[in-house]
Order: structure tokens, then sequence, then C-alpha cells
């Protein structure tokens, strides 16, 4: 059911939600896990990622039963961001969302707002999920 559901396209208005592949670890990913004002608030600043670690973190979820990553996608295939069901726990129906939007020039335009929509979607209808779980630092305002 997992894989049926990552390789599946998850369309909004203005985004849509797909599976990332080993193509989609471009030099402008990395340079979003490297810049420090698009990582402040991310788990991932902990960690210094090359092309090499970020193909196996991407292969990692796509392998995994239980996290599901998915690229959030403007028209025309344009990678602005990440959004990951993680922690997928089918004993007690509950998942951690995380996302960011790492194109700074399409922050405040509502995207990670319509992608944790079609995320929340996705878990309660086709995952059937009861519950999702998502943290936020104190000081992120957005």
């Amino acid at each position: 059911m997992l894989n049926k559901i990552k390789n599946k396209k998850f369309e909004g208005e203005k985004i849509f939600l797909k599976k990332l592949t080993k193509n989609d670890c471009t030099k402008k990913y990395l340079r979003w896990l490297k810049d420090k004002k698009i990582n402040q608030y991310l788990e991932t600043r902990w960690k210094l990622y090359n092309k090499k670690k970020l193909e196996e973190f991407v292969s990692y979820c796509n392998k995994s039963d239980s996290d599901i990553l998915f690229g959030i996608f403007k028209s025309k295939d344009e990678h602005i961001g990440n959004i990951k069901i993680g922690n997928l726990n089918l004993n007690h129906n509950s998942a951690y969302i995380s996302y960011f939007i790492g194109e700074i020039n399409e922050w405040g335009k509502g995207h990670a707002t319509e992608a944790v929509k079609l995320a929340l979607k996705l878990s309660f209808e086709s995952l059937k999920l009861f519950k999702c779980y998502a943290g936020v630092y104190k000081k992120n305002k957005s």
C-alpha cells in the first residue's frame, strides 16, 4: 500500500506533491539544506549534507515502511520544498508531518499550507490514520 501511495502524484490548486528521486537531489536542494535562513527551524540543520548523503536520505525514505517523502512542486516540475509523513505507526494510526519551503521567493504564498492539507488528506483518507503531529519552534512566526 505504501509504495502505491509513494508513487502517486497529489495535486492541489497551486502545487503538487510527488515522490522525490535521485534526479531531484540537485545543487539547489543542497543549497536549501546549507542555508542558515532556510534551515534555521529544521532538524536537518544539525547535519552536513553532500550529494551522496542527500541521495542516500531520499533512497532511504523511498524504501522505508515508516516514512513517505514528497517534494513540493509548482507547475512545470519546479521543486520548491519537501513534506514528509514520518514515523508512521500503523499500530497507533499516527504519524509526524514535517515540511519546509526551500525557495525563499516562494515563502508566504500559502504553498506549505496547501502541502500540509494534501498530506493530511492523504494521511486520513488513504492511510486511515487517526492522528498526525507536527511541531513548530516558538520563534518561527510563519
